[in-house]
């Protein structure tokens, strides 16, 4: 037992640092990537330290049973509807991780405050980002160690309540909590995340004039309370802040309701959204050319709601079964804790981004929903058969099944790195049999289709590039996709499809000028000179969102075809 406690102070602290630093340029996706192989490959290590403990046994109180129960619905329909292995080791993860927690003797204190101190340093790396002591190739002044601020916000207010409960302990801690509670504050305010600000004002204002000075007696009324109000006032202002932005959100929520009610039991499956979306919104344009939100529109992978995207995927199943976790979790007694409140920060920002999408959030979640449970009264307990042969399956379970998939996953992505790399030296011809090698061994990432298609595309294989396009529509379609597909059509001279393409394209983001620009000389081309003319005038009249040179030149090329227009007549 104290060999195992040993390795969870050495464990711990490198899992939740990597969770919230690691980075790499060994893969592609070079920031989310490698902190979900780290999720996971943790996740299985403790989940293996859960069943050599001594005490080998569970209590199920009503909140572990609904949690499994949700997840256990979510991880089905993963199966089900072909979702990668990844997302489903990350789920099955989160599962060993929530009992590992929930089982774990670690005292909080420790616990927190390596999560406290962690955020303050990723607070710490984003200010240098802000004020140029550390440059980084983004156009956002902050990022932390992630792809753009919603990631390094989502993580840093999401945490931001554990800094709480230091300040019931002694004068270091105290200290560690209030500077923390600063330096997050404003690097979350520098970085101009709107969910980040609204999750850290309303956990905030319900710790000082609610948790600490009400009674238990009226908390429960009062906080659900207070975060339906605070919820509806912060949202009202999030709409004032950024009117266009704003505007462009409600588009996509507009949008994804159509979505949503075309399977609105138990959705449209994993990954639908990225697969679905953009057909909707262009249907959508399509119908109503002169929408306001016409100049707004743009390439969506996310609706920016995670509980939006929750009904879409997998139906009001899934949000109601959410709904009855989250009854249990508000009428448990963990109400006056810091626990709780990192999940209430969790629930506001993901009325307007994407948390879940960073391993480091389904850490503090399933931290502080074990944490949280801990405290329930169990509603029977099962143990583990105390046996050696029972271990050595888990081990083998664990390892064998688990690590075969990582090591996969982790192996494809590293391949398909070094042949983009190559790529990109000008090296296409030669890395396309190892594109065709990675093609065999998809792992399901959607982007390695579209980025194969492009390759192709390159090298002017346009059949086979479609070929393979057209499986990556099954699982990502947007603007760029199909103009991929358009550009190899009018390569293959099949003009009606070709046109098709660009049409779709253009009803996708109807602020794009190039979709009109292809269209007008595939006209031009095929000597179809009204629908020249037509496309010329509006490309002419189009108004423009961000001048380009680009923009400009198809504007000049749009007029000198409306003068070889009027001198052919």
């Amino acid at each position: 037992m104290k060999r195992i406690v040993s390795y969870n102070w050495i464990l711990l602290p490198v899992f939740f640092t990597g969770v919230l630093f690691f980075y790499t340029q060994l893969f592609v996706e070079k920031e989310t990537l490698p902190k979900e192989y780290v999720f996971i490959l943790f996740s299985l290590l403790l989940g293996i330290l859960l069943f050599f403990k001594n005490s080998q046994s569970v209590q199920w109180d009503r909140l572990t049973v609904v949690i499994f129960i949700f997840t256990g619905y979510i991880l089905a329909a993963t199966i089900v509807t072909g979702g990668r292995s990844l997302e489903i080791l990350k789920l099955v993860g989160f599962l060993l991780l929530f009992l590992y927690f929930k089982g774990s003797d670690i005292k909080g204190k420790y616990l927190k405050t390596i999560i406290v101190s962690l955020c303050l340093l990723q607070a710490v790396y984003g200010l240098l980002q802000y004020f140029q002591i550390i440059h980084i190739s983004s156009t956002f002044p902050i990022i932390g160690s992630f792809d753009n601020p919603a990631g390094f916000a989502a993580c840093l207010a999401v945490a931001f309540p554990l800094a709480f409960s230091l300040l019931r302990e002694s004068k270091y801690y105290k200290c560690l909590a209030i500077v923390s509670m600063i330096v997050i504050g404003v690097a979350v305010v520098l970085s101009e995340s709107r969910a980040g600000m609204v999750s850290l004002g309303v956990v905030s204002v319900a710790f000082l004039f609610f948790i600490r000075l009400c009674g238990k007696k009226t908390l429960k009324v009062i906080s659900i309370s207070l975060f339906l109000l605070i919820g509806a006032a912060i949202f009202l202002l999030l709409l004032s802040m950024k009117k266009e932005s704003a505007s462009g959100r409600v588009l996509i929520w507009q949008t994804t309701w159509e979505m949503m009610q075309d399977a609105p039991v138990l959705g449209h499956g994993n990954g639908a959204f990225t697969a679905k979306y953009m057909d909707y919104q262009a249907d959508y344009f399509a119908q109503n050319p002169e929408s306001k939100y016409a100049m707004l529109a743009d390439n969506v992978l996310h609706p920016f709601n995670e509980y939006l995207l929750l009904v879409a995927e997998y139906g009001f199943v899934g949000l109601g079964l959410l709904f009855i976790v989250l009854f249990f979790l508000f009428k448990s007694d963990g109400l006056n804790s810091p626990y709780l409140l990192c999940l209430i920060s969790l629930g506001v920002f993901s009325l307007f981004s994407y948390p879940l999408k960073y391993p480091f959030v389904w850490v503090i979640v399933a931290y502080c929903l074990a944490k949280i449970s801990k405290s329930q009264k169990p509603v029977f307990v099962f143990s583990f058969p105390n046996k050696k042969w029972f271990r050595i399956i888990i081990m083998l379970m664990c390892f064998i099944v688990g690590g075969y998939f990582l090591s996969k996953d982790i192996s494809f992505e590293y391949q398909w790195n070094k042949a983009a790399k190559a790529s990109l030296f000008g090296k296409t011809k030669e890395v396309l049999p190892e594109y065709e090698h990675l093609h065999h061994i998809w792992n399901g990432n959607y982007l390695f289709l579209y980025n194969y298609g492009a390759e192709l595309n390159h090298v002017q294989e346009y059949e086979k590039s479609n070929a393979i396009l057209y499986q990556c529509l099954k699982y990502f379609n947007d603007y760029d996709v199909q103009m991929l597909l358009a550009d190899n059509y009018s390569n293959l001279k099949q003009w009606d499809k070709a046109e098709a393409h660009y049409l779709k394209a253009a009803d996708m983001c109807p602020v794009r000028f190039v979709p009109l620009s292809k269209l007008m000389n595939l006209y031009d081309a095929i000597g179809q000179n009204d629908k020249t003319e037509r496309m010329a005038l509006k490309i002419i009249d189009k108004p423009v969102k961000i001048e380009s040179s680009t923009i400009r030149s198809i504007k000049f090329e749009a007029r000198e075809k409306i003068n070889n227009q009027n001198i052919s007549h």
